[in-house]
């Protein structure tokens, strides 16, 4: 075979490895978003003992201030002085950490794995009967925006429509909202959700490090603090349990969906009804054992396939993280299988030390400094062409081709291809393994690819094989179209160890 057939070949293949691989992460992102089938219970310690739970209470009040950050609490007045006069908790909330997924746990008991629901960002119509809102006649829901969300659960009552106009939306949130909630507190309805989201809003906007964040948690506190001071006024005997949550943070740029720690782990408080006495705050239980005690505070029987505890046990048992699915360790072990093989197959091309793909690592660390690591709460993750990442990786990009236009004097294109992709296309399919991507893309599985931390890394490694691949076949090209077809002059080059001109 001459050099210019076999650069043609080579580059041929680069570009199909290219397309291949942009196609495989437009699969995969689209299959983040289909619900699965139900899954099996977490196994938390303390599930079969007997603790102490809540009494019920006459009304129940839940407000979940949605978005606002474990680390952007101290600040806010009326928060802390119900975490004060009541349990103040960290919930790890489960994964995926989205709004309308965790919420379903909240209601169902359910983690995001048993019930399927677990990245869905529409609502769900007709909404779901399992869960207090379906088993409480008396129940009513009030929210700021994202009305589907509330739609989605079967409370007695849903504020506002589902068919509210653009005009009506605006409205409702500078004055129907607010007046909806304070009526919501001075009711006597047995179950009352308000549902506030500005904060939400503003860390997708600009992050939760700025001023728009801080005032929209400010506004949110004041608004709580409403709530609580009318239902005491309404209510001066008491009698009504507070539950004051969010769903989820927001990472330092904004951005959710993924299990980082700021994402995962919320600021909860229980107050007006309590198992025990005063506890030290900071104590860690999972958002399962949360809605068992939500469900027992409102004097309904929890779902019989709920893992949640009650309050004592959990309290004694954090567990952090126990919710969250994992690799299994087959899979580790193929996937570890296939990340030697490509290393081995990329060594044995080109045994020379300048050969080795350090294009990859220094791609990998450009794209971190510039964007965070690639979770699924960064936004260059769901991109279509992934067009952040490929700016990150820039400089790993531009080693690559350097790479290949100098080893292209040394040896033939397809083994040079070979050592430079062989590891990050090895990684990608480990990565793809590791969160179950191949078979849910090969309908094998009906399962969605979603494992904290591995699906986030398999777009960026599809992403830079993809462009790397590409990347790649330009001086593979350029060979092919500059070098000689003749066999001999290809053979006398290789003898000085250097291409023939």
């Amino acid at each position: 075979m001459t050099r210019r057939t076999a650069c043609l070949l080579a580059a041929l293949c680069l570009l199909v490895l290219s397309g291949a691989a942009q196609g495989l992460r437009r699969a995969l992102i689209r299959s983040f978003f289909i619900d699965g089938p139900h899954g099996v219970a977490p196994v938390l310690t303390g599930q079969l003992t007997a603790g102490s739970g809540l009494a019920a209470a006459a009304r129940v009040r839940v407000v979940l201030l949605d978005g606002l950050g474990r680390e952007h609490t101290a600040g806010l007045p009326a928060l802390q002085a119900l975490c004060e006069a009541g349990l103040d908790l960290v919930v790890d909330v489960g994964f995926p950490t989205v709004s309308l997924p965790v919420q379903h746990v909240l209601w169902t008991g359910l983690t995001q794995q048993q019930s399927g629901i677990q990245y869905r960002v529409s609502g769900l119509d007709p909404p779901v009967r399992i869960g207090l809102p379906g088993r409480i006649q008396d129940s009513q829901a009030v929210a700021e925006s994202h009305a589907e969300i509330v739609h989605s659960f079967a409370f007695g009552k849903v504020l506002p429509s589902r068919t509210q106009s653009p005009h009506e939306g605006v409205a409702w949130r500078h004055h129907g909202f607010q007046q909806a909630a304070l009526e919501l507190a001075r009711s006597d309805v047995r179950l009352g959700f308000v549902h506030v989201l500005r904060i939400d809003e503003a860390g997708h906007q600009a992050g939760p490090q700025t001023a728009s964040y801080r005032q929209a948690a400010q506004q949110a506190d004041a608004l709580l603090s409403a709530l609580v001071a009318e239902d005491r006024r309404t209510h001066p005997a008491g009698g009504t349990a507070w539950f004051v949550l969010s769903d989820h943070g927001h990472r330092r740029g904004g951005g959710h969906g993924d299990a980082e720690d700021e994402v995962r782990l919320v600021r909860a408080c229980i107050a007006g009804i309590v198992p025990t006495g005063p506890l030290p705050p900071g104590r860690s239980i999972h958002l399962v054992d949360l809605a068992r005690a939500l469900a027992e505070a409102a004097g309904v029987p929890r779902e019989t396939e709920a893992a949640g505890r009650t309050l004592s046990v959990a309290l004694d048992h954090p567990e952090r993280g126990a919710t969250l699915p994992r690799p299994s360790a087959i899979r580790w072990a193929i996937a570890l299988l296939v990340l030697v093989a490509s290393f081995a197959l990329g060594v044995r091309a080109v045994p020379r030390a300048w050969a080795v793909p350090l294009w990859l690592p220094l791609a990998c660390a450009c794209v971190v400094a510039l964007d965070g690591p690639p979770t699924l709460s960064s936004r260059a993750v769901y991109a279509p062409m992934g067009r952040n990442m490929l700016v990150g990786a820039s400089p790993g990009l531009l080693l690559l081709l350097a790479t290949m236009i100098l080893g292209l004097r040394c040896t033939s294109a397809p083994r040079l291809a070979t050592a430079q992709l062989a590891l990050p296309v090895g990684a990608a399919v480990a990565v793809l393994v590791l969160c179950g991507a191949l078979e849910r893309i090969a309908r094998l599985s009906l399962h969605p690819p979603l494992v904290p931390f591995w699906t986030g890394r398999a777009s960026l490694l599809l992403t830079l094989c993809f462009s790397g691949a590409a990347v790649a076949a330009l001086p593979v090209l350029v060979a092919a179209v500059r070098g000689p077809s003749d066999p001999s002059a290809r053979a006398a080059g290789a003898g000085r160890g250097v291409s023939a001109p």
